[in-house]
C-alpha cells in the first residue's frame, strides 16, 4: 500500500507562491493564497501578496479589499495606504482613493503624483496645476501631467509640445508615445499618428512577445487569451490599436481598421474594453449591420461606455443607407438622460430633421436650412480668425484656427449632404447642384463635397465634361497615394461612363485596367478579400449602354462582370443589375426595343444561375424603382471618432 500523500507545509506553499509570482502565474498564486488565508486569516504577508496578484491581474476591486484589510492590520504602514489608494483609483473608487490619499503624509515619495491622478479623475484642473510644482514629482512626470491638463482643455498643440518635452528627458514610455500619437490624431496629422503607433507596436512585439500581438490575424488556432493585466496596460497596445483603427476609418480604409483591431493582443470577449467594442462595431457597420447595432446596444446597457456610442448609433439609424428613423426615435425616447448629456444641440436638430425627412421633406429641408445657415456663419467667422492669425504670423494660433475650422467643417458637411439629399430623392439634380455650389467657398477642398457635387452634375444631361473635371482629380489623387480601391466604386464608374460618353474610351479602359490590377494584387495578398470595384464599374457601363438602346452589348457587359456569381453578387451589384432587367422588361412590353435570340438564351441561363446560387427569394425586385439610368450612390459622413 502506498503511503498517504502529505499536505504541503505553509513554507512549501509560500515557496510555490513566490515561484509562481516570479513566473507571472498570478491566477495560480491567487488560488494558493486564498486557500492559505482560509487557514491563517489576518496574515499580513499573505494578504499583501494576494493584493499584489489581484492588482497584476487587473482585479482592482479585490486588490483594494486586500489593501484595505492590510491598512487595518498594519495602520502605521504608509506604503499599504498608498497601494490602497492606487487600487481604489484603478477600480473607479475615486472618492475612496481621495480619502485614503488624504491620510498619507505629503512628503511620501509618489504621493503628489497619486494626488494629481486623483484630482484629474475628478476634473479638478486647477487643483492639478497646484501640484505640478511639488518637489516629489520628477520633471518628466510634471511635463506629462501638464500635457494631460492641456489636452483635457482641448489645447492639443501645446499638449503635444509638453509630451514631446517629457519624451526628450526620459526613456521610451509607451503611454507617453501614445499621448503624442493621440495629439497628432486630434491635429489631423494622421501620418505622424500612425508612425508613432508603429513605434509602440514594435516595442510591444520586442519586449512583450507573451502578449501575442497579431496572433489572431495570423490565423493561429487555440490562441492563449491575455488578461487585462498592468503589463498590458503599461504597454499602451490596446489604446494604440484603437487609435490606429480610428485613423484608418477617418481615411476611409475600413479593411485597415478591421486589421488593426484584429492585431490586438487576444482577449476573451468578456475582457474587451468599451472602446474596443465600440470601434469593432463601427468597423463592421457596412458588412455586418445587425452585429454593429447589437454591439452598440449592448454597450449602452453597460455601466461604462463611450459617450459617443449613443450619438453614433443614432447617426447610423438616420443614415440614408439604413433609414431606421422610427428606431432612432424610440432610442431617444427610451434614453432622455443620454439625449441631454451626450447629444449636442446641433446634432439633436440634425437628427430631428433626418427623422422628419421621410414624412415631411419640406419641413425637414427648412430645419436643415436653419442649421446649415448657422453653421455656415460660424465657418465664415473661423476663416476670419485664420486670416488674423496669419497676419500676426502666430504659428500656434494658425494651427489652432486650422484645427477649429476643420472640426467645424466636418460637422457642417453631413448637414449640407442631408439637405441636398432631399433634392436628390426628388431627382431634382440641378437644385442639388445649386445648393452644393452655394457653399463652394468653404467646401471646395473637401472630398465628400466635391464627390457629391460631381454626382449631382453627372445626373444631368449634357454635363459630363463638368462632372469629369470633379471626378478626375479625386481618382488621380487616390491612384497616386492609397490606390483606386480607396475611392468609392461609383465615383470611378461614373468617371469611366463620362469618358465613354465624351468618346475618350482609352482613358476609361486605362482606369479599369488599373482597378483590375489593384484587385488582383489585393486577392494575392488576401485570398478571402472581396472587392467589387471593377464589377460595379462594368455594371454602370452596361447600364449606360442599355439606356442608350444598345441592349445586347449592355446586357453582355452586365452578365460577364458578375462571373462568378457566388463571389460577385451582393446587395450593391444586384441593385444595378435588377434595374436593367426591369428596364428591359418594360421596354419589351412596350415593343420599344428588341434583343437578339442568343442574348435571350444567355439571359435565361444567367437568371437560372442566379436562382440556383442564391434562391429566388433572395433576388428581390421592387417594381417601384426606376428601370433605367445610372443613379449614383450618395455619400454620407458618419462621425466615427476614436474614444480613449
Amino acid at each position: 500500500m502506498s503511503p498517504l500523500k502529505q499536505k504541503p507545509s505553509d513554507g512549501q506553499i509560500t515557496s510555490r507562491v513566490y515561484g509562481q509570482i516570479a513566473d507571472g502565474e498570478y491566477s495560480e498564486a491567487s488560488l494558493l493564497l486564498k486557500d492559505l488565508l482560509k487557514r491563517k486569516a489576518n496574515c499580513p504577508a499573505g494578504v499583501s501578496l494576494l493584493g499584489f496578484c489581484s492588482y497584476q491581474l487587473g482585479d482592482y476591486e479585490t486588490a483594494a479589499d486586500s489593501y484595505a484589510e492590510l491598512v487595518q492590520l498594519c495602520p502605521d504602514n504608509v506604503q499599504y495606504r498608498q497601494d490602497l489608494a492606487k487600487a481604489q483609483l484603478k477600480a473607479g473608487q475615486s472618492e475612496g482613493a481621495a480619502g485614503t490619499a488624504g491620510t498619507i503624509p505629503g512628503s511620501q515619495a509618489g504621493i503628489a503624483h497619486l494626488q494629481l491622478c486623483i484630482k484629474f479623475s475628478h476634473d479638478d484642473i486647477s487643483g492639478c496645476r497646484q501640484l505640478l510644482d511639488s518637489p516629489t514629482i520628477s520633471p518628466a512626470d510634471a511635463c506629462t501631467a501638464a500635457g494631460c491638463l492641456l489636452y483635457a482643455e482641448g489645447n492639443f498643440i501645446e499638449a503635444h509640445q509638453k509630451f514631446a518635452e517629457a519624451a526628450a528627458i526620459s526613456a521610451f514610455r509607451p503611454q507617453l508615445t501614445y499621448a503624442m500619437a493621440l495629439c497628432c490624431y486630434q491635429e489631423k496629422q494622421y501620418g505622424a499618428a500612425l508612425a508613432l503607433a508603429a513605434e509602440i507596436i514594435e516595442h510591444g512585439v520586442r519586449e512583450h512577445p507573451e502578449l501575442g500581438i497579431g496572433s489572431t490575424a495570423k490565423g493561429q488556432t487555440n490562441v492563449r487569451r491575455i488578461p487585462n493585466s498592468p503589463t498590458l496596460q503599461e504597454s499602451a497596445l490596446i489604446e494604440t490599436f484603437n487609435l490606429k483603427a480610428a485613423v484608418e476609418l477617418h481615411m476611409g480604409n475600413v479593411g485597415g481598421a478591421q486589421a488593426a483591431l484584429q492585431d490586438m493582443p487576444p482577449r476573451a470577449e468578456s475582457e474587451l474594453d468599451p472602446v474596443t467594442l465600440h470601434n469593432l462595431a463601427l468597423a463592421a457597420s457596412e458588412e455586418d449591420t445587425a452585429g454593429c447595432f447589437s454591439r452598440l446596444h449592448h454597450l449602452l446597457t453597460s455601466n461604462c461606455f463611450p459617450a459617443e456610442a449613443f450619438s453614433n448609433l443614432l447617426l447610423l439609424y438616420c443614415s440614408p443607407q439604413h433609414a431606421l428613423y422610427d428606431a432612432a426615435a424610440d432610442l431617444m425616447a427610451q434614453n432622455p438622460d443620454l439625449v441631454e448629456n451626450s447629444v449636442s444641440k446641433d446634432m439633436l436638430q440634425f437628427l430631428d430633421a433626418c427623422m422628419l425627412k421621410q414624412r415631411l421633406p419640406d419641413a425637414a429641408f427648412e430645419k436643415f436650412e436653419q442649421l446649415s445657415s448657422k453653421q455656415l456663419e460660424g465657418l465664415h467667422r473661423l476663416i476670419k480668425d485664420l486670416q488674423v492669425a496669419r497676419l500676426s504670423r502666430d504659428e500656434i494660433a494658425i494651427r489652432k484656427a486650422i484645427l477649429a475650422y476643420g472640426a467645424a467643417l466636418e460637422i457642417f458637411i453631413p448637414v449640407l449632404m442631408a439637405q441636398a439629399h432631399i433634392y436628390w430623392e426628388m431627382e431634382d439634380f440641378s437644385q442639388a447642384e445649386a445648393l452644393l455650389d452655394q457653399c463652394s467657398d468653404v467646401c471646395q477642398d473637401h472630398g465628400v463635397w466635391r464627390c457629391n457635387l460631381a454626382h449631382a452634375i453627372f445626373m444631368q444631361d449634357g454635363k459630363t465634361a463638368e462632372a469629369t473635371e470633379l471626378y478626375a482629380p479625386l481618382v488621380e489623387k487616390a491612384e497616386a497615394s492609397d490606390g483606386l480601391l480607396h475611392v468609392t466604386a461609383i465615383s470611378i464608374a461614373n468617371l469611366c461612363a463620362a469618358y465613354i460618353l465624351d468618346g475618350q474610351n482609352d482613358k476609361a479602359e486605362a482606369i479599369m485596367h488599373s482597378v483590375e490590377e489593384e484587385e488582383r494584387h489585393a486577392l494575392l495578398k488576401d485570398p478571402e478579400a472581396s472587392s467589387l470595384h471593377l464589377c460595379i464599374i462594368n455594371l454602370v457601363i452596361g447600364t449606360l449602354y442599355c439606356s442608350r438602346g444598345l441592349w445586347d452589348f449592355g446586357l453582355s457587359c452586365i452578365m460577364k462582370c458578375l462571373e462568378p456569381v457566388e463571389r460577385k453578387l451582393d446587395m450593391d451589384t444586384w441593385f444595378y443589375t435588377k434595374r436593367c432587367l426591369l428596364g428591359l422588361l418594360d421596354n419589351l412590353s412596350k415593343r420599344a426595343c428588341s434583343v437578339k435570340a442568343e442574348t435571350r438564351v444567355e439571359l435565361a441561363q444567367f437568371l437560372q444561375c442566379l436562382i440556383s446560387t442564391n434562391g429566388a427569394s433572395q433576388l428581390d425586385i421592387h417594381a417601384g424603382e426606376p428601370a433605367v439610368g445610372s443613379r449614383s450612390l450618395w455619400i454620407h459622413v458618419i462621425s466615427d471618432a476614436v474614444f480613449m
